[in-house]
């Protein structure tokens, strides 16, 4: 189970820049608190949201060193190590323009303000409902409870 657990870490953490995180090429002193995993390679799309001018054609990582301090989780921080990180890199020609990174910024400020409309428009509306709401218990309550004298 903690195989599984740290290696859900490091596939969160490492996945999008490391391939073949399995727990099955960990090499384990997990209840000592080490995990090794060695001879990895990297992505070749790693670099790819950092908008760099040049990607990885090839790479590895020789060695990831995890410790992870079983006796002291909630004070002290799990340690990921990376060592002998070497990568080949190339122009990358597959970057998007100024004028494409303008509009793609351009576009999410308008999607995120039609967002903050709607979310006005939907707590007016639900607003509504609910007076709609305390209005009709209002005239159950006042119904039930009426009491007619002559």
């Amino acid at each position: 189970m903690a195989k599984a657990i740290i290696t859900s870490i490091l596939e969160a953490q490492l996945g999008k820049y490391i391939d073949g995180l399995r727990s099955d090429s960990l090499v384990v002193g997990l209840w000592s608190g080490e995990v090794e995993l060695q001879d990895l390679r990297l992505r070749p799309h790693a670099l790819a949201e950092l908008q760099l001018p040049v990607a990885i054609a090839t790479g590895s990582v020789a060695r990831v060193r995890v410790h992870v301090p079983w006796n002291q989780l909630g004070s002290a921080s799990v340690t990921i190590t990376l060592e002998g990180v070497t990568a080949l890199v190339v122009p990358n020609t597959d970057r998007p323009s100024r004028v494409e990174l303008s509009q793609a910024k351009k576009n999410q400020l308008e999607r995120r303000e039609l967002v903050r409309q709607h979310c006005r428009f939907a707590a007016r509306v639900e607003h509504k409902e609910e007076e709609k709401e305390k209005k009709r218990k209002m005239k159950v309550r006042l119904s039930r409870d009426l009491r007619l004298e002559s």
